[in-house]
């Protein structure tokens, strides 16, 4: 999984002209977190899960200090720490929707969420946890 999202993070350059994606880096920073938390949160990664990550982030226009494997991994890390506890799962979506600034955003990385945990067809109950959670922090609900 992590090859495959390092390539769609490549700098344009090396791909040709790529469109802008409209987002700062924090904001493409915030969905990939919430993406890859919502993948683990039935600690199960399907690789339907892993094509529809690859379609909805192959649109974003890197522009990190780290390298994508840096914040991948790192990230990857976070997310699996963070399903510790309630507490610190929840604090983590918090960060996530402050780094996603306005309700716009994070109504949008919850609607990625959602056809992200749709595509295997198999909606398990700590998916449907983590998306009602995830809305609920995010005030959309």
């Amino acid at each position: 999984m992590i090859e495959f999202l390092k390539k769609l993070f490549l700098p344009a350059s090396i791909f040709g002209k790529q469109e802008p994606d409209g987002l700062t880096q924090t904001q493409r920073e915030a969905r990939i977190d919430l993406l890859l938390l919502a993948t683990h949160s039935d600690e199960f990664v399907d690789a339907n899960e892993d094509r529809v990550l690859e379609r909805v982030t192959e649109r974003f226009n890197w522009d990190g200090d780290l390298s994508v494997d840096e914040y991948l991994n790192a990230s990857t890390t976070q997310a699996k720490e963070a399903q510790a506890s309630e507490e610190s799962m929840d604090a983590f979506v918090r960060d996530i929707g402050s780094r996603l600034g306005s309700r716009e955003q994070r109504y949008e990385a919850v609607r990625l969420c959602n056809i992200l945990l749709f595509s295997d067809a198999d909606l398990q109950r700590k998916e449907i946890e983590f998306l009602k959670n995830t809305s609920k922090i995010f005030g959309l609900r």
